[in-house]
């Protein structure tokens, strides 16, 4: 493998670490500290979200290093599966009446705009 190729691996595998150990410490950190259980579920999605991004970089990063393709692939499709997926929900818990009606949310519509 080309030097360059193995220190981009590399690379992706450890910010991937760093990224999903993030998305950890923040999922974690929304599901202590946030006391709505609407916003708690928010708050965890996004950390979970970030968490999966992070993992499925260094998982595609260990494939390319150790040239194990269907590890790349899996990663990709993973990754996008999971974020569509929490997208999808984090969506869902923003436009819920609880979150809306919540004092920091105060001054906007239901459709978002400003009342």
């Amino acid at each position: 493998m080309n030097p360059i190729a193995t220190y981009l691996a590399v690379t992706a595998v450890a910010v991937g670490v760093i990224i999903a150990h993030l998305g950890a410490r923040r999922a974690l950190a929304a599901a202590r500290d946030l006391r709505l259980d609407p916003e708690r579920a928010l708050g965890i999605l996004r950390g979970f979200r970030v968490a999966i991004v992070g993992l499925c970089l260094a998982g595609g990063g260990i494939g390319w290093l150790w040239d194990i393709h269907w590890l790349v692939a899996i990663s990709i499709v993973i990754c996008g599966e999971e974020v569509l997926e929490s997208s999808i929900g984090i969506a869902a818990l923003r436009h819920d009446p609880l979150i809306l009606d919540s004092p920091g949310r105060a001054g906007r519509s239901s459709a978002g705009g400003i009342v």
